[in-house]
């Protein structure tokens, strides 16, 4: 038996054939309990419909109630915006609430919910509690040395200072059902469901049906009205698989509450005659029949329930293509007159006027909310530190050097341009921490990577001038340098170049940068170090806002730490300029495949044009990776209208006529007449023959550009030299890096998979893939290592993109409901 007020009970199951109608009056004494069970959006929906009748008092307290519930969901909408992020980086779900009040009752009003409730994997709740520290949310108080916040709970709580509380859930239901069952397998299979302007990951309707009815059972102890209304809401959803919702349970040792919740759901709403203990799971979720639980596309009991009458309540199955329910005026109404969302400002200790306090979202937390009554006044939460302080100090140092340089203090950039270059990794860790709060601990590590990168920095001069007796490329672009700093300080002759490209380029800017700086060789080493960095994290950048699915911890730490990355493009020379040109271009092709064509070629611009004066071949492939990605790729815009419909040709043109001028120049450079087959196979292999020279040279196989070849090729230059082909202590290191990339690429297999099958939903990966491919067939011609592992540094970001993808399902499937939903205005939904 449900310990529930009858009545209660046949209000909660308004909308089922065959329950009885509620009593027309006595709702002003039940509102209460009405409101508790969480039944208010169905009282309305019943006096619309003429089934209840209520007085003038019962109406406004009412209407007090659905404001309020209202307000609340349009917060909560609007909280889920800004979690987005924190869905794209942990494998969260959105239980019950609200995913049930969107993707399964017809008219979201007539399921309200008071907080969020997101599951997640234990072993990834304390990055999930981080990453909602960076949205402004605190642990409730006091905390329970369990690390939950209420006995016989499964969640731990998190309070916003505007209000909005959030659970993380690591089990289907509170209780005793230990171990948290199926978290890993719900976690991956999950789908996704438009909770009003968004959409948001969720359990599979299968998956969800056993976890509400388990929580009514468990959770509620069949107490709460609203909760069996789940339950049978859910096992009459057109997407349940009976059969896998009962395998499901069986699976996770939940049959006997999977039984009781759904014969409560029965027995309480009248959807089937009672059934014998024997009789399976599968009899009460086989799909809608007169004998088990209701015939939903047949007529409804009651005429004033006829699906005819587009404001009644009427479940219906898939295939029912009748009128829709009401839209949710109320809702929309409060989404629509909502204010436009806001950083909260704060008191710089004047005496203006401040602005009222403001929940997370920028609506005014509602005084009559019923849950949250009786909690304090929400209060602006200080932002930490800014970056302007630091940020005036890098700077305001590296003006000092340039005016001690021009003193002929030379020397004073060994100390500054390092100590410049942590205060400006600070400013821009306290940046990231404002510009992206999900992302708090990205400043730690990036002023972590400045620390790195200098010691490369410093680690390489020392290679050049003990391993090589100072003989090497920077040797000669410091001579030119000096020469150029010298005549520009002192009025003397400069060097005569031809032209500013390739390797002129790089002795005019190492003029450059000792003019600034100081003719000192140790300084210009640290400063092209730190430009390559700028371009790392410009790749960390490009790929996060790109790729949804990008495991961004990973992927950062490999930009930051990875040997290849951090020590090769860390010296005055060209590594490190084409390192910083190729991340500029890796963010400007992001804006591109996301169809922001106007800024995305205005970051292009300044990338290309660096790629084309110093290696104009690595323009051309980088240039035909963003074509190929934006050709074949599903590149879509946030405005799919008449602008997308026109962008898209547009934008097709130019990328088209930059990949044949960016390809005319690359064969230009190269010395290659027509871009047919032979005439690169020829070049490739004027390519080996002019890089095996010293000691580091070795037999690449030959040159072919077909596509059997393609793996020796990718092998060769991602992967060589082999351990046995090493005679030098840096050979070996170089070796030793390669087979852990090797291994890398092994336990990543489920990465690499992802990235291909979502390659064309985030043309990013294609893009990646494209670079990746194009390089190794281009520069496995290289017969020398010391070459080759140079040159591979430039495409290890790429690379790295593709074993970084989280592994999981290619695309999640949409759900399709019995009802249409109704998502507000985008206009609205990002005020």
């Amino acid at each position: 038996m449900i310990p529930i007020d009858d009545v209660l009970l046949r209000l909660a199951g308004t909308g089922f054939r065959g329950v009885s109608i509620p009593p027309r009056s006595g709702w002003s004494e039940r509102l209460n309990d009405v409101n508790h069970h969480g039944l208010a959006g169905l009282l309305e929906r019943a006096r619309v419909d003429a089934l209840v009748d209520l007085d003038e008092q019962t109406v406004e307290r009412l209407n007090i109630q659905l404001d309020a519930e209202a307000i609340r969901a349009v917060r909560l909408e609007g909280e889920l915006i800004r979690m987005l992020p924190v869905f794209a980086e942990l494998p969260v779900v959105v239980l019950r609430g609200a995913v049930l009040a969107h993707g399964s009752y017809p008219d979201p009003q007539l399921r309200p919910f008071t907080d969020l409730d997101l599951l997640v994997a234990s072993r990834d709740l304390d990055r999930a509690v981080d990453a909602l520290r960076g949205l402004g949310y605190a642990r409730a108080r006091p905390e329970l040395a369990s690390g939950l916040d209420a006995p016989g709970e499964d969640a731990l709580t998190l309070v916003h200072s505007g209000g909005v509380i959030v659970k993380l859930h690591q089990a289907l239901a509170a209780g005793d059902i230990a171990p948290p069952i199926g978290i890993d397998e719900l976690l991956r299979r999950r789908i996704t469901v438009p909770v009003g302007p968004v959409a948001v990951p969720a359990p599979t309707w299968e998956a969800h049906l056993v976890a509400v009815t388990v929580h009514a059972v468990v959770g509620e102890r069949l107490r709460r009205a609203l909760s069996i209304r789940d339950v049978a809401q859910l096992a009459l959803h057109p997407d349940v698989d009976p059969k896998e919702a009962v395998e499901l349970a069986r699976r996770w040792q939940v049959s006997s509450l999977f039984n009781q919740g759904l014969r409560a759901a029965a027995d309480a709403f009248q959807l089937h005659p009672p059934a014998p203990a024997a009789i399976p799971a599968t009899a009460l979720l086989g799909r809608p029949a007169p004998s088990q639980l209701v015939d939903l596309a047949g007529e409804a009991a009651d005429p004033r329930l006829s699906p005819q009458n587009p404001r009644t309540l009427v479940l219906r199955s898939g295939s029912d293509k009748t009128s829709p329910p009401e839209p949710r005026p109320r809702q929309r109404r409060w989404s629509d007159e909502r204010p436009p969302r806001r950083t909260p400002a704060v008191s710089s200790g004047g005496g203006g006027e401040h602005p009222p306090p403001s929940g997370p979202t920028g609506v005014p937390p509602a005084e009559d909310e019923p849950d949250l009554a009786h909690r304090q006044s929400p209060v602006t939460t200080p932002p930490g530190p800014t970056a302007v302080p630091m940020a005036v100090a890098g700077t305001g140092l590296l003006v000092a050097t340039a005016l001690a340089s021009q003193l002929g203090v030379n020397r004073m950039g060994v100390v500054s341009v390092p100590l410049a270059g942590i205060l400006l990794a600070v400013a821009m860790s306290r940046h990231i921490r404002h510009r992206h709060p999900n992302e708090s601990w990205v400043g730690r590590w990036l002023v972590a990577g400045v620390l790195v990168k200098l010691t490369a920095s410093y680690l390489r001069y020392l290679s050049l001038e003990v391993s090589y007796q100072g003989v090497g490329d920077a040797t000669d672009y410091d001579g030119y340098g000096r020469q150029f700093a010298q005549a520009w300080l002192h009025h003397g002759t400069a060097p005569e170049l031809t032209d500013l490209r390739r390797t002129n380029f790089l002795r005019w800017f190492t003029g450059v940068v000792y003019y600034l700086f100081g003719s000192n060789m140790i300084a210009g080493f640290f400063v092209f170090g730190l430009l390559a960095l700028v371009g790392s994290y410009l790749w960390y950048r490009a790929t996060v806002e790109a790729v949804p699915a990008i495991d961004k911890r990973l992927y950062l730490a490999l930009m930051l730490f990875a040997p290849s990355v951090v020590f090769w493009p860390s010296s005055i020379g060209k590594e490190s300029l084409m390192q910083l040109g190729i991340g500029v271009m890796a963010i400007g092709t992001g804006f591109v495949l996301r169809q922001r064509l106007v800024l995305g070629l205005a970051i292009l611009a300044p990338g290309g044009w660096l790629l084309w004066v110093v290696r104009p071949h690595l323009l051309a492939l980088v240039s035909v990776a963003a074509g190929c990605a934006y050709l074949v790729g599903r590149v879509r815009s946030s405005d799919q209208g008449v602008g997308y419909l026109l962008s898209r040709p547009v934008g097709l043109l130019v990328i088209t006529l930059l990949v044949a001028f960016t390809v005319s120049q690359g064969a230009k450079f190269l010395g290659i007449e027509s871009l047919s087959v032979s005439s690169i196979e020829r070049e490739l292999d004027q390519q080996t023959e002019a890089s095996a020279q010293g000691g580091s040279r070795f037999d690449n196989g030959g040159n072919s550009l077909n596509p059997l070849y393609l793996p020796r090729g990718a092998v060769t230059v991602l992967l060589r030299p082999f351990p046995w082909e090493t005679d030098t202590s840096t050979q070996l290191l170089a070796s030793l890096e390669s087979a852990l990339l090797a291994g890398l690429l092994v336990v990543r297999l489920p990465s690499l998979r992802r990235s291909i099958t979502d390659a064309r939903s985030s043309p990013f990966l294609l893009y990646c893939w494209t670079l990746t491919i194009l390089y190794c067939m281009t520069f496995s011609s290289f017969a020398n290592f010391g070459l080759l592992v140079r040159q591979r540094s430039l495409v290890l970001p790429a690379l790295l993109v593709l074993v970084s993808v989280t592994p999981g399902p290619a695309r999640a499937r949409h759900p399709v409901v019995g009802a249409p939903i109704e998502v507000p205005p985008r206009v609205h939904a990002h005020r």
